[in-house]
């Protein structure tokens, strides 16, 4: 019986990452094999990583298919607000080669960037987790009372706080845990009732852990 193919953080980091933010499944594949060991790639590979992702993380590629499944071909902006009254905007943005006449029979070609509307979209789902962060980010420098430093969702202090910082930060993603968040941004985008989602990871699980993300 062969061996399961052991798999690296640093190997499988950034391609799922990547494809969290929308990438499809050929971007998945060449950020596998830039970050996986020299000849460790093979064409079982993908596969073994996309059941992967199921076990530890059920349903995440289904309701971010979801989500995206939800753009409107008219939109130019979607907009929702954070629990903190932080208003969130949204725009798809494209970028494509136009062709410029600049005098007679001269011609130029520039790449063009801008707002337009989109057939599909992969913006919005990567929205929901940027306001998450953001919205993480508020929170810790409001609610930490010593100065602290934030680089997106990194955050630093003096090391006489790291404990209560850590604490802190656990608190916050205990309270967005308790919360219907997620489906309040569908109904904010969607205008219809959303029903809860309810899952299996409790309060007191994120709070007695090292690290968690809810």
């Amino acid at each position: 019986m062969s061996k399961a193919p052991q798999f690296h953080r640093k190997e499988i980091k950034y391609p799922f990452m990547q494809m969290g933010y929308g990438q499809q499944e050929k971007g998945t594949k060449t950020q596998l094999i830039e970050d996986m060991a020299e000849g460790k790639y093979d064409d079982k590979t993908y596969t073994i990583f996309m059941q992967a992702i199921e076990d530890v993380v059920p349903g995440f590629v289904a309701i971010m298919e979801f989500v995206n499944g939800l753009w409107n071909k008219n939109w130019t902006e979607v907009t929702w607000y954070m629990p903190d009254g932080f208003k969130v905007s949204c725009k798809p943005t494209s970028s494509f080669w136009e062709d410029f006449e600049l005098f007679e029979g001269i011609h130029v070609k520039a790449k063009v960037s801008g707002v337009r509307k989109e057939k599909q979209a992969l913006i919005l789902y990567v929205g929901f987790i940027h306001a998450v962060d953001a919205y993480i980010a508020r929170l810790m420098v409001t609610r930490c009372d010593f100065d602290i430093i934030t680089i997106h969702d990194a955050f630093r202090c003096h090391p006489n706080n790291a404990t209560a910082m850590q604490q802190t930060y656990r608190e916050i993603l205990a309270d967005i845990n308790d919360v219907p968040l997620f489906e309040s941004f569908l109904e904010q985008i969607t205008g219809s009732k959303v029903s809860p989602i309810v899952g299996d990871l409790k309060r007191e699980d994120i709070l007695a852990s090292k690290y968690a993300i809810c």
